[in-house]
Parts: C-alpha cells; structure tokens; sequence
C-alpha cells in the first residue's frame, strides 16, 4: 500500500470525525473568506446556524432521515468529505455503467448517496465566487432579466445562489430523487425556477436557440455517453457573448471510475472536441479559469 493511501485512511478515520463536527458549529473559513458569503447565508432555510448544520437539515427532511441515522451512515460509510465515502458512491456504479438502463438505475439507487456527498462535501460556491461580479457586469442586464441554465446541476447551489439574487433560472438533470431534492430547495425557498427533466443518460435534450445568457455545468461532462453533441446544444442554446461556466475548463484531465464514463473521456480528449470548444470559445481571466465567452 503507497503511503499516500495509508495517509489517507488515517485522516478518514481519525481526524475527518473532528473536522465533521466542527462544520456544525461554525461556517468554514472556506465560505467566510468569499466575497458573496452574505448573499450565501440569505440562502440557509435558517440564517441564525452553520451554513453545513442547515444543509443537513434540508437532507434529513427531504429525505426523511433523523440525524442518528446520518451518523449511523457516516458509521458505515465515511463522512462525505472522504475517500470511503467516495468509495461508497462509485460502488453504486460499478458495471452498470455499459448500458442506459443500468446507468439510470444507479443514478436512481445512490440518489441519497450523492445529494449528501454534494450537499455536505463539495463547497461549489467557492467555484463561482471569484467570477460573480464578472458574470453580473459583463453581461451589462440587469440581473431580473439574466437567464441562467444550471444543467446536470446535481443539487443547484450556484442555481439558487443566481436564483436568490434574482436570475430567471432554469435547472435540468437526470430525473430521479436527487434531481426532486434540487427542486425541493427551491421551492422550500420560494424562489421561481422552470425544470428540464432528462429521462435517459444518453438523452441530450433540444433547448431553445440563444436563449440563455449563462450556462453552468459543472463536473457534467465526463458524465454524459456523448459530451461532444451536448456541448454543441449548450452552444446553440447560449447567446453571442453568453458566458459557459465549464470547471472541465474545455479538457478532460479525469480518470474512469464511479460514474466518469470512458467514452466520455475518449470524445472529451479528441482532437474535435478541444478544436471546436477552441473555435467558439474564450477565457475571460487571461490566467485562465472556468469561465468563458463565446465569440460566435
């Protein structure tokens, strides 16, 4: 065993706890240090607790859990913040990916397994943070006429987050429980969205041509069987001068494993698709990032 591994497996099961309990206490120093954390706290069905205390509560009374069976999960399973929990999600997938009827049905059986992987795990606003004020000056619109589309948008933080500041968004995934959670946190929250339900992995469904002004889709695409046609409907679908948030950042440095599929991979790596992201799109930060404007 490499000793990374070793390394690893100690700060799941020793110091991974503390960190866990301390996220209910008080925000990380990750969500106090964005610029927009103010506007983040507005989001929390209850501003007065910890932005991961609320979180936990939005998932135990979607979900219909109570808190003792969360710790028994994390018991089990890992926190979500670590590499055993992982391990539990991807083992959700292990080949079931080779088939759409297989790949939905594990989408389907890890719904719970992955709403609370993203809900208390990953901090996505952090992604977005640093580009906002960007995004809502250089589209030079007022932000009640933005049109936003979350897509394979998991449980919609940036969504909501564009929603509460006043954005006309709109959310698409593939339509199973984790999918009915990211409405539920709208609706809990009074904030209008419309909804685009994917029925099939595979499916890559017809959006209105230069509808939208931004398109968020972040870790999507090594997703998805066919990542080349989807970005070409992403594009039709974006304005001239729209903006694409893509954390791929137009390549695909992901290995194959859980749901990561390997056709993905291999389209996302091909010479077609690096030259036609290339071709209609552009960095806005000339150190580089994830956001981009599209020139065509």
């Amino acid at each position: 065993m490499k000793i990374s591994d070793i390394l690893r497996r100690v700060y799941d099961f020793f110091f991974s706890p503390y960190l866990y309990y301390a996220n209910l206490v008080y925000d990380k120093p990750i969500y106090k240090s964005l610029h927009h954390y103010s506007e983040i706290k507005k989001l929390q069905l209850d501003e007065k607790i910890p932005i991961f205390l609320d979180r936990q509560y939005e998932i135990t009374s979607f979900f219909g859990v109570n808190n003792f069976y969360l710790f028994y999960y994390f018991m089990k399973n890992g926190y979500p913040q670590t590499s055993r929990f992982k391990k539990k999600l991807y083992s959700f997938f292990h080949d079931r990916t080779n088939d759409d009827k297989s790949l939905k049905k594990a989408y389907e059986n890890s719904s719970f397994c992955y709403s609370v992987r993203l809900c208390l795990a990953y901090q996505k606003y952090s992604l977005i943070s640093v580009y906002l004020d960007f995004i809502l000056t250089s589209l030079k619109k007022p932000i009640s006429s933005l049109k936003v589309l979350d897509y394979g948008c998991g449980i919609s933080d940036i969504g909501l987050l564009f929603a509460k500041l006043g954005a006309n968004v709109t959310i698409a995934d593939l339509d199973n429980k984790k999918f009915d959670f990211a409405k539920w946190r709208y609706e809990k929250r009074k904030l209008p969205f419309t909804f685009i339900p994917i029925k099939e992995p595979s499916d890559i469904p017809i959006l209105e041509r230069s509808r939208y002004d931004l398109v968020i889709i972040i870790e999507v695409f090594e997703h998805v069987r066919d990542p080349f046609s989807l970005l070409k409907m992403l594009t039709v679908s974006l304005k001239k001068d729209g903006l694409l948030f893509d954390s791929m950042a137009g390549s695909f440095d992901r290995l194959v494993e859980g749901d990561h599929l390997a056709e993905s991979i291999k389209i996302g790596n091909s010479k077609e698709y690096r030259s036609y992201f290339s071709a209609y799109y552009r960095q806005v930060l000339k150190k580089g990032g994830y956001l981009f404007k599209k020139i065509r």
